[in-house]
């Protein structure tokens, strides 16, 4: 391997043996890959071979993840570092942890590949293009003047919320856990108004929770930030100043008849359920086995894939496109 000029183990070496160098330039290394194995700055670049697919592009990246997974426990010790064991151990998870999120979207991807590759439909394949636009034509809601037919959900309040739910899932790769877990202050803009965030932290010691099933990160302290689009950020505005019935708690996504509990996770696969009989109704095509990109079922879970699959298939054209 090569960065700079050095070789990684000189750069590790330098870095007293800090395996954060490695994960920091994880990304920028599936970009080299997509990049066709041209070195640009800051990239830890391999002695060049064929370009492969997006797929085995993914499957590399999470070998590399691996190795560096291996550093960590190995370097990470007292033997390499002079602090308090709970310190050490501390720094370690914190590492860990970065490394987890930043292999979570080509491990989708792969997860992607393997179904399509066995024509196995099991509810875990991504959406084609053309069937997230086939789900919007029918979760856009209604307005007073033009009612949208194809939409199942009864009143344009509920329509309003659901699409919300939807696009939020697709957009921008939701757990339906951290979709329970958003509250009125999680919605926010930066000091110069021009950027929109999503703040997602396990719930507030003051916001009392009635669910049977509590929503949590996996850590106390853990939190995500999510940037998000304007048009998103004032959809949102629109449905908690208008559409929002006035509850006892701060969760922004509530039912929306007396007395208003946060939604569940039975009531969001149920919207789905719902969802996905009118796409059958609809646009039985997408639905035939016949087809190698049929989908099975419309979920949660099918809308994570597929916010991670487009993503990292928009990264690879934009690469390729520059190449």
């Amino acid at each position: 391997m090569e960065k700079h000029g050095k070789t990684f183990c000189y750069n590790f070496f330098e870095s007293d043996h800090n395996p954060s160098i490695a994960i920091d330039e994880l990304d920028n290394f599936f970009q080299y890959l997509v990049d066709g194995y041209s070195y640009t700055p800051k990239i830890i670049k391999f002695n060049p071979t064929p370009s492969g697919s997006i797929y085995t592009h993914a499957e590399r990246t999470r070998a590399v993840a691996r190795f560096i997974k291996y550093l960590i426990s190995k370097y990470v010790t007292a033997q390499y570092y002079d602090d308090e064991p709970k310190e050490i151990i501390r720094y370690s998870d914190r590492m860990l942890k970065t490394l987890k999120i930043k292999t979570e979207g080509y491990s989708s991807l792969l997860v992607r590949r393997k179904v399509d590759e066995s024509n196995v439909s099991q509810g875990y394949k991504s959406l084609t293009i053309e069937m997230v636009a086939a789900i919007y034509e029918i979760i856009t809601p209604s307005s007073n003047k033009k009612r949208n037919e194809l939409n199942p959900f009864s009143t344009i309040p509920l329509q309003w919320r659901n699409y919300l739910i939807v696009r939020i899932l697709l957009n921008y790769g939701l757990r339906v856990g951290e979709l329970m877990l958003l509250e009125l202050e999680s919605i926010k803009t930066n000091i110069r108004g021009n950027k929109y965030s999503l703040i997602i932290a396990n719930i507030s010691d003051d916001n009392h929770d009635s669910r049977a099933r509590l929503p949590s990160l996996k850590t106390d302290n853990a939190h995500r930030v999510i940037d998000i689009e304007q048009h998103d950020y004032e959809f949102l505005q629109f449905y908690i100043n208008r559409i929002r019935p006035k509850a006892k708690h701060r969760f922004v996504f509530t039912a929306l008849k007396a007395p208003f509990s946060p939604l569940s996770y039975p009531a969001i696969y149920l919207l789905f359920k719902k969802l996905d009989d009118a796409f059958t109704k609809n646009h039985p095509t997408f639905k035939n086995t016949k087809y190698s990109d049929s989908i099975d079922k419309i979920t949660p879970h099918v809308a994570r894939h597929t916010w991670a699959y487009l993503t990292l298939e928009r990264i690879y054209e934009k690469k390729y496109k520059e190449v």
